[in-house]
């Protein structure tokens, strides 16, 4: 289980816009980043992550359900 994403992945993607940013005008972005698979890698394990993080529980459903339950004896809360 991981809880965040891949900090290799993301510093490959930071590094890649830092290079994009430090680029002469004049330079095409391509050629200013060169090989793009490093890039797409890191992209496919960020997907990756982002494809198995659980969704969120959305507790207002069931605190409101809690609210309109009517508890008696032994089963109050």
């Amino acid at each position: 289980e991981h809880r965040y994403p891949s900090w290799d992945a993301l510093r490959v993607l930071a590094d890649a816009a830092q290079i994009v940013l430090d680029a002469p005008a004049h330079v095409s972005i391509r050629d200013a980043i060169g090989n793009l698979d490093p890039i797409r890698e890191a992209m496919d394990r960020l997907d990756r992550y982002r494809q198995f993080q659980p969704d969120a529980f959305k507790r207002r459903l069931v605190n409101a359900q809690l609210h309109q339950q009517t508890w008696a004896g032994d089963d109050e809360p």
